[in-house]
């Protein structure tokens, strides 16, 4: 037996009161006179044998009364198996895993009821006096402070389920330092209340844990581990142009252990169901579907995949945005007058918008908000243009090279890297280009069959450079068109340039798909389907940014809305992802100011909280066997694991 407020004993040494009373009875004897006595002395010393009896019997009962309430305010108690126990403890921290995972079920309960009956319960078989720390996955920042019963079941009760799961060493130091501030030197209790998912958990064996405070464990365990959930998708053609036939692809887990049967799996354009099919997966595996659309309105279009699957529902919606036709923007930069052939080859379609600039007469401003820089030979790379292409490639933009007659190299790789050098002109003999490969991915989608005996473009080699990969070559081996990629962006390298003096490749027909492609693919740098919560930003290219500009995100039904943390940088506003603030869908970008729509974005969940692996309770058990101060819980039922809990950790009161 111990004395949680062992100080209360010091009163036991009141007794020395009814003690000193009983032996000093201050209050004087008064006499009474009587005629004879003869007939009460037998009586009188009777009644003074009764009497001395009586005056014990009260002396004791009031030294026991004075003892009794001593040890009462003292507060004994059995002690609990553990030296610390749940009755002496002043600070608390629970941990509770309210990530997407816990949409599982056990009993016909989701594991996040059952695991905040459990806290709810946890919370009685402390003392009132007892302060709480509740950690989520949100981390706030007021999950450092420690509150009373009242206030931690109210904020418990506000908990909601959240996107982001935990690594279990960052809530371990979390908790940690929380305790070492308010309550250094002492031996404290820390919950967690977890599916310990293995994923989002981490490595068990590499958990730098403390052996001063107590850590116990109370794993959610649900009933079946399955769940079927769209991984990514993909387009066949990344450039989607209005009217014209293009294909979706999507990759579909099943992490179960069962197979799933009939799955039927939906494609919604804004809101309008345009294909869907249906599934069977095996357990533990993965398929590729393909579905074929066509839209025939340009402009950003929300999109969505759904396919029904339980419990775990909050991955059965993938969103993404298709922007058909978009503008693609292309600056040109010329020695003299602009190049014919550049002009012509992206006149014939409306979604490339083309400016053409002498570099006498060039705007600068013009090169930021572009998404294709051609420079056409250009001798020299004066210090203005170096600065600017120099912050257009730390941006993310993309260039084509074409080379002069004589190229000052150093220019090119002061700016773009890759060690340029200038070849001399041996004569006017041209070099026939080798056939393209139809399967490099430049060329992937381009040709379905290349002859032997095709006609093929020639040229004469005036520029090389070290390092990038080759795309068209020489019949000599020597790299025709090269591509440097330098940080973010993507630089295309001509060995020859434009002139008819010096080749024919703008006149052949392999000119117009390759302008394309580069054209093409340098929108496609910044135009993401998608993006995941565990992101940190989205840089979007916008044109006529100002540096007071404020965006917003609505949701396209309007239902919500945020002004999310952002700054603008040259032409692109670089916004950060808002983890926790938003559920995944599409997002308009708004200007603040105008309501202006700028474009749609699309938000989805990370993949780890999809996963099915957990950490069993035995698992656990043998990770933390050497731990004497870890306890490890497996009751489901609240009442079970409250009653296992007091019986090990909480010391019997006597009173």
């Amino acid at each position: 037996m111990i004395f949680l407020n062992s100080l209360y004993l010091w009163a036991a040494t009141l007794v020395l009161i009814p003690i000193a009373i009983h032996f000093f009875n201050f209050q004087r004897p008064r006499k009474v006179y009587f005629t004879n006595v003869a007939f009460l002395k037998d009586l009188q010393q009777t009644a003074n044998s009764r009497n001395r009896i009586k005056h014990w019997l009260v002396l004791l009962l009031r030294c026991l009364f004075i003892i009794f309430l001593a040890v009462a305010f003292a507060q004994p108690v059995i002690p609990s198996k553990d030296s610390n126990s749940a009755n002496q403890s002043e600070y608390v921290s629970l941990y509770f895993d309210n990530s997407y995972s816990m949409q599982n079920e056990a009993d016909n309960k989701q594991l996040f009821d059952i695991g905040l009956n459990h806290i709810n319960k946890l919370l009685t078989a402390f003392p009132k006096t007892t302060l709480f720390q509740l950690l989520d996955n949100s981390f706030e920042g007021n999950s450092g402070f420690f509150y009373n019963r009242d206030k931690t079941t109210d904020k418990l009760n506000s908990l909601i389920l959240n996107s982001e799961g935990r690594n279990l060493q960052s809530v371990f130091d979390k908790q940690f330092s929380a305790l070492e501030k308010s309550s250094y030197g002492n031996r404290n209790h820390i919950f967690w209340f977890s599916d310990f998912q293995k994923q989002t958990a981490g490595d068990l064996q590499s958990l730098e844990l403390d052996s001063t405070n107590l850590l116990y464990l109370i794993p959610l365990v649900p009933d079946q581990h399955a769940n079927l959930y769209i991984d990514s998708v993909w387009l066949e053609n990344p450039f989607v142009r209005i009217n014209e036939s293009n294909q979706l692809n999507i990759t579909l887990k099943n992490v179960g252990k069962e197979a799933t049967e009939d799955k039927i799996v939906k494609f919604f354009i804004e809101d309008r169901q345009v294909a869907s099919t249906t599934v069977n997966l095996d357990a533990n595996s993965e398929k590729n579907i393909s579905m074929n659309f066509a839209i025939d309105v340009s402009g950003d279009k929300a999109c969505r995949i759904s396919v029904e699957d339980y419990p775990l529902i909050f991955d059965n919606e993938h969103f993404f945005t298709l922007r058909v036709a978009p503008k693609i923007k292309i600056v040109s930069v010329s020695q003299g007058t602009p190049s014919q052939y550049i002009k012509s080859v992206f006149e014939n379609e409306t979604f490339f918008e083309t400016e053409h600039f002498n570099i006498n007469s060039l705007d600068y401003n013009s090169l930021k908000n572009a998404d294709l820089i051609i420079l056409l030979g250009i001798p020299n790379l004066d210090n203005s243009l170096q600065s600017a292409l120099r912050q257009y490639v730390r941006d993310g933009g993309n260039v084509a090279i074409f080379p002069a007659k004589e190229t000052n190299s150093a220019s090119y790789t002061t700016v773009f890297g890759g060690n340029f050098k200038s070849l001399a002109l041996q004569s006017q003999a041209q070099i026939p280009l080798s056939a393209p490969d139809k399967n490099h991915p430049f060329y992937a989608d381009v040709f379905s069959k290349i002859s032997p005996n095709m006609n093929l473009p020639q040229g004469v080699p005036l520029l090389e450079w070290s390092g990038g990969r080759t795309i068209l070559k020489f019949r000599t081996g020597k790299t025709f068109l090269g591509l440097l990629e330098n940080q973010k962006s993507k630089i295309y390298t001509f060995a020859t340039p434009l002139a008819k003096e010096f080749g024919n490749f703008a006149q052949h027909s392999l000119f117009v798909p390759t302008m394309y492609k580069i054209a093409i693919s340098s929108k496609a740098k910044s135009e993401r389907l998608a993006y995941s919560f565990n992101e940190s930003n989205v840089m979007i290219s916008l044109d006529s940014l100002d540096s007071r500009d404020v965006f917003k995100l609505v949701e396209n039904e309007g239902t919500q809305e945020l002004i999310p943390s952002q700054r603008i940088v040259g032409a692109s506003l670089i916004i950060e992802i808002p983890k926790n603030d938003l559920p995944a869908g599409n997002y308009s970008l708004v200007r603040n100011r105008d309501s202006q729509k700028f474009t749609t974005l699309a938000f989805n969940y990370a993949k780890l909280e999809s996963q099915v692996d957990f950490y069993s309770p035995e698992e656990l058990k043998k990770a933390f066997a050497t731990k004497k101060n870890i306890q490890v819980y497996q009751d489901m039922d609240s009442e079970t694991f409250l009653a296992n809990f007091e019986d090990r950790n909480k010391a019997k009161s006597l009173w």
